[in-house]
């Protein structure tokens, strides 16, 4: 396929700006279940509506269902899925493995696309995405141009297409790692309802207050690469933003699509209308630090205001952008007939019985030049050819009716699509059994934090790459040792897999996988894969699914309530993180570059109410942590359906994490600080 410009959608007006500026495809959402739930989204009917407009003018339509189901909302999001197949969509964006599972199951005609929500920032990745029946992948925003390079050759050997965001905000965490708003606030971004925590003022030593804040992305001068390297749609970002953002982006990447370069005020215009203090490119050149940061100034407010009216004009009227060929037959004693075609549809339009001419008869010049007139519409005649019988007359008005009839009826059949087939389904109930007490796993940032002594601790996690010697001196131990795969693996892959088989030869059999892309890497090693909260398991059909990939044991995301985990139905046993500073955000550029050093792979950043948060920095990414540890301990008597208790030390001494590992074998009251996370009150 030729490189498509897709554009975001929030609202009605948003997507003919789109269309009418030039994109290719749209995206939107409906319901409950996008990522942008506070976008103004599209009911049945709008959709329907905005559908057959976007079909009739040869756009795409891709609907976001990308945010993570709970057990309870998966009959609603499967009735959504039928009222989406019903109105014949282009494909389905999903994030939740097992609405994936469901949909392929339900409507395996749908095509679906793997969300950036999905984290997929490696080669790996997009082989697992692949064998799970996706056929596009949209790649996180955090990778480097030689990344997407070699994960460009690989999606081309698997015949799967690539989505790269290359226009718009840029969040500060890898897209589906972000738990900062849910933690903080109980609003999920895993869930479409990002509060927007990291724009608000966190600062680092001698930074600039807000360092949590990147500048929005522009990738409009690397068009030409991104084709080479085997990215099929460019994607911009906005479905929050107004239809003169969306048809100035769209304007600019059509440029830069069919010319090759961007006039220089339409470049101006699309700084103008929305951006940061400018735009970034930091990640595609491997370039993070300060440069890359940037807040929304007043500057940035008046620019945007000065041009939004000028921008109307971008999306006034229809864009001619659908070539047609046109044959009228005029003959005597039969009515006149047009009849257009653009290639797949065919309409014949019947007008008037022809006259006999008085004085000048109908020409093939004029009347071909009549039925070109399709100003107002989306069409444009790109061949066309009349045959008249001699000595006829046809009025322009009736040839006006035959043009405006032909483009009616080829209207009305762009605008229908067979709908996708859809069949119940039911999901399998499949209970395990429960231990009688949880089994307690721990993970250590390295060896020097591990305890004397272990009580109760059934399994310890290492690092991957900690060093040899730290592993062979945890075997000793009488204990059961896995590794983990770092969460973050942009360029790792082969280090990942080189490591994986080194550390099985050292005697490690069991790995800890944060990603999809850890999965096969880890079964290549011959290894057994246990899943960590960082594949977002949100729902029983997607525990379904993880156990049919091969994972034995899975941690469940930690934006359930404890009801909600309680009637989870699983085969494989289930962990829970139930002690540490919970992950909030993944980061590929480490907030203490904000402030110019980065000399160490440890730091904080404070909020405007003094609240400090640790950042913990491995294998090229950042990990900030939430302030006050996570505790169970005193409620273990409260915690059902759940066989391993997943303890996370970071920052403890050996004697902390030996008392807290007491603590949750006999049950212990907590520290000072600390929270319950959302395990009591859910996640919105």
């Amino acid at each position: 396929m030729k490189t498509e410009i897709l554009a975001p959608a929030g609202s009605q007006e948003s997507l003919e700006a789109a269309v009418r500026a030039g994109a290719d495809a749209v995206y939107l959402g409906t319901g409950n279940y996008n990522a942008r739930r506070n976008a103004a989204n599209f009911n049945e009917e709008q959709l329907k509506a905005a559908i057959q407009y976007c079909h009739k003018r040869g756009v795409r339509v891709y609907i976001a269902l990308n945010t993570l189901i709970s057990d309870t909302e998966m009959k609603d999001a499967m009735e959504t899925v039928r009222m989406l197949c019903a109105l014949s969509p282009d494909a389905l964006i999903l994030a939740d493995l097992g609405l994936i599972d469901a949909v392929k199951e339900a409507a395996p005609d749908m095509p679906l696309h793997g969300s950036t929500q999905m984290s997929v920032h490696t080669p790996a990745g997009v082989r697992q995405l692949s064998e799970m029946g996706i056929k596009r992948v949209v790649l996180a925003r955090e990778l480097s141009k030689e990344e997407i390079k070699e994960i460009g050759a690989e999606a081309k050997r698997l015949g799967v297409e690539l989505e790269l965001f290359v226009h718009g905000a840029l969040c500060m965490s890898v897209s589906g790692q972000c738990y900062f708003s849910a933690v903080l606030g109980g609003r999920s971004g895993n869930r479409g309802l990002c509060a927007g925590t990291c724009r608000l003022p966190f600062s680092v030593k001698n930074g600039t207050g807000y360092d949590l804040s990147l500048k929005d992305l522009s990738l409009l001068e690397e068009i030409t690469i991104l084709r080479q390297m085997g990215i099929d749609s460019l994607k911009i970002e906005g479905r929050m933003k107004r239809p003169e953002y969306v048809a100035a982006a769209v304007n600019a990447y059509r440029q830069a699509v069919d010319q090759g370069s961007v006039k220089q005020e339409d470049m101006e215009n699309l700084q103008n209308v929305f951006s940061r203090s400018g735009f970034t490119k930091g990640y595609f050149e491997g370039k993070t630090g300060r440069d890359m940061f940037g807040i929304r100034a007043k500057d940035d407010v008046i620019n945007s205001n000065e041009v939004l009216n000028a921008l109307h004009a971008l999306y006034r009227g229809e864009r001619q952008s659908v070539s047609l060929h046109m044959e009228l037959k005029v003959d005597a004693d039969t009515p006149a007939t047009l009849t257009v075609s653009d290639g797949e549809k065919i309409v014949t339009a019947v007008g008037e019985i022809p006259q006999q001419a008085v004085n000048r008869p109908l020409t093939e010049e004029y009347a071909l030049s009549q039925l070109a007139k399709t100003g107002g519409t989306q069409y444009y005649i790109k061949t066309a050819r009349a045959e008249i019988g001699q000595g006829l007359m046809l009025s322009a008005s009736a040839l006006n009716a035959l043009r405006r009839d032909a483009l009616a009826g080829l209207d009305e059949e762009r605008g229908q699509r067979d709908p996708v087939a859809f069949r119940e389904t039911v999901l399998p109930a499949k209970k395990k059994a429960v231990y009688q007490k949880p089994r307690i796993v721990i993970s250590v940032k390295n060896t020097t934090g591990l305890p004397g002594s272990l009580p109760g601790v059934s399994l310890v996690y290492l690092p991957l790459f900690a060093k040899d010697e730290e592993i062979k001196k945890a075997l000793q131990r009488n204990v059961e040792v896995g590794v983990r795969v770092p969460r973050g693996m942009f360029s790792l892959e082969d280090s990942i897999r080189k490591r994986l088989h080194k550390v099985k030869a050292l005697g490690i059999t069991t790995a800890l996988a944060e990603n999809i892309g850890a999965i096969p890497l880890i079964q290549q090693a011959g290894m057994t894969v246990q899943g960590g909260n960082g594949l977002n398991v949100f729902n029983s059909q997607s525990l379904q699914v993880v156990a049919d990939l091969g994972i034995t044991k899975q941690t469940v995301s930690h934006e359930l309530s404890l009801d909600s985990i309680s009637v989870l139905q699983s085969r494989i046993p289930l962990g829970l993180f139930a002690y540490g500073r919970l992950p909030l955000m993944l980061l590929r550029n480490c907030p203490v570059k904000n402030g110019g050093d980065c000399s160490t792979c440890t730091g904080e950043i404070v909020d405007r109410k003094d609240i400090h948060f640790p950042l913990q920095c491995e294998s090229g990414c950042t990990e900030l942590l939430n302030s006050a540890p996570l505790w169970l301990a005193d409620r273990l008597q409260e915690i059902s359906n759940i066989d391993d208790l997943f303890l996370s030390f970071t920052d403890e001494t050996p004697e902390q994490t030996e008392a807290i590992i007491k603590s949750y074998v006999t049950g212990g009251e907590p520290p000072r600080k600390y929270t319950r996370g959302n395990y009591y009150k859910g996640v919105l």
